[in-house]
């Protein structure tokens, strides 16, 4: 028998697992991150979370994993947020994975920065990750995840009870027009996809209702929205029907959340505003 073919494969193969052993950085590629968009997590007057997104494309043929990432967040070179996330992701070979870095930090905390911010007439945002990859053969390997941009300020739009109009009245119950004003004290335009609120009146919540019309508002617009509503005697509450009978003035609390799509670049999503207005309101 001839084994001479038999001992050449033997040494071809040897050698493919020597060159595997020894050389794995010829074969090991670096996988490509993009920045593609943010969106709001939560947004309350407390402070936001934002999501940045990115995709990783892993062009090796083996999968990759990582358990925890580094980041840190500057907006015009001051530092609002940083940490550590203990995610296990993990990237397929030869495919594209979705990573969402969540950042998040208080209004308060910022104080003196945060009041500048507001001042500015822009916000340059980065965000920087290392993203550390567990490599086979090759161990651990960090890969930087960075996103940038300039946004204009972002104020909270505002949303006030105005008025109400009362049409047919009686003690079994009340037609109501209520009217808001919405306000958009920013410098681009959205528009709101839905409002879910609650008014009081007296001290008696007479009203929990949504509004879910579209609703366009440009840089600096105002617009009202009118909600018309039939409610009976036990929605209303005894104070509510003493007041539709002829008080002059009240006290009234309106509470609520708003969904807003923003037009800023490489923004996607809702925004979920809340908002809280009380007063005394006059009548004619």
């Amino acid at each position: 028998m001839n084994l001479r073919p038999v001992l050449l494969l033997l040494v071809l193969t040897l050698a493919i697992q020597a060159c595997s052993v020894l050389r794995p950085s010829e074969r090991y590629q670096k996988p490509e991150v993009s920045y593609q968009s943010f969106s709001v997590q939560e947004f309350n007057r407390d402070g936001i979370t934002f999501l940045f997104d990115f995709d990783i494309h892993n062009p090796n043929r083996r999968e990759i994993t990582s358990e925890a990432y580094s980041y840190a967040l500057q907006v015009n070179g001051n530092q609002l947020a940083s940490g550590e996330n203990q995610e296990t992701i993990t990237l397929e070979g030869r495919t594209t994975t979705r990573l969402q870095v969540p950042v998040s930090f208080g209004f308060r905390e910022l104080g003196q920065t945060g009041r500048s911010l507001l001042r500015s007439d822009s916000l340059s945002y980065v965000l920087e990750a290392d993203l550390a990859l567990k490599v086979p053969i090759m161990g651990t390997r960090e890969i930087p995840v960075k996103a940038e941009g300039t946004l204009p300020p972002i104020k909270m739009p505002q949303l006030r009870y105005r008025s109400y109009d009362v049409g047919q009245l009686s003690l079994s119950g009340a037609d109501l027009a209520i009217y808001f004003e919405i306000y958009n004290p920013n410098s681009f335009g959205f528009t709101m996809k839905s409002l879910a609120y609650t008014i009081s009146v007296l001290g008696d919540e007479i009203i929990e209702t949504t509004f879910d019309e579209t609703l366009r508002l440009e840089a600096g617009a105002r617009e009202q929205v009118t909600v018309n509503l039939r409610l009976d005697a036990a929605t209303l509450g005894r104070s509510a029907i003493q007041l539709l009978m002829g008080r002059s003035a009240f006290e009234y609390s309106f509470k609520g959340k708003g969904d807003f799509e923003v037009d800023l670049p490489k923004m996607k999503g809702k925004v979920s505003v809340p908002f809280e207005d009380d007063g005394e309101l006059y009548l004619n």
